[in-house]
């Protein structure tokens, strides 16, 4: 039994972590979205991609651990490295979105039905009526 609870709680843990890793996917989609729908380019929504994961989150715990070092005691870290990484991953792309959204609430929901799926191309056929 307690091997089978344990077995959930690693899904339940990974299934978690796999959902934060993409939530910067969702932001970039959401961003490419909008530039798609206001016939921008889209590819200044895709290199922000880049920078709300790893960039920003790498930088973060960069400055973290230089503050952290030149503290007088060291505090034992509760946790790891990649739990940090994580963490900040999740709060920079959740911020990312909640800013678009707040910035335009309306255009964006209209941008991901109409031309969310822009990085596809132009589909014909049989696939494009599925889609």
């Amino acid at each position: 039994m307690a091997i089978l609870f344990q077995l959930i709680g690693t899904l339940i843990k990974w299934t978690a972590i796999a959902i934060i890793y993409l939530t910067p996917v969702l932001s970039v989609w959401l961003a490419s979205s909008l530039a798609a729908y206001n016939n921008r380019s889209t590819s200044l929504a895709v290199l922000a991609g880049v920078f709300l994961f790893p960039v920003f989150p790498l930088l973060w715990e960069l400055w973290a651990q230089s503050k952290r070092s030149k503290g007088s005691r060291s505090k034992k870290r509760i946790l790891t490295w990649g739990d940090h990484l994580t963490l900040r991953t999740l709060v920079i792309n959740f911020v990312a979105i909640a800013a678009l959204l707040v910035w335009q609430p309306r255009l964006s929901f209209v941008a991901l039905s109409t031309r969310g799926y822009w990085m596809l191309g132009d589909l014909q056929g049989q696939t494009a009526q599925l889609i």
